[in-house]
């Protein structure tokens, strides 16, 4: 295992600080009359809430540590949380609309 420079793990560490408070006020994106019928704001949201398992992936591609964690310990545990927590907030029911064509 190799560690990344040190620039990259600040860029990461201020990543997930940023991340952290977008996908914490993503509902609001909804709150607009017709806002869930918009196929862009769908896209947007679910890109931006699941963003850190791209991240965690190419740490774990590259076989860097990210703060002395193995980078699929962080990524299991990113994803369930993510994966969960979209149920749980009903981003996933969005989805099948959209694919079925019925937006």
């Amino acid at each position: 295992m190799t560690s990344p420079h040190w620039f990259i793990i600040v860029i990461t560490v201020v990543f997930l600080m940023v991340w952290f408070a977008a996908s914490m006020t993503s509902p609001m994106m909804f709150a607009a009359p017709g806002a869930m019928q918009h196929k862009g704001n769908i896209m947007l949201v679910l890109s931006v809430v699941h963003s850190p398992i791209v991240v965690f992936s190419f740490f774990w591609l590259m076989q860097w540590t990210f703060l002395g964690m193995h980078p699929g310990w962080v990524l299991g545990f990113l994803s369930s949380v993510i994966i969960i927590g979209s149920y749980k907030v009903g981003y996933y029911e969005l989805i099948m609309p959209m694919l079925k064509g019925s937006l």
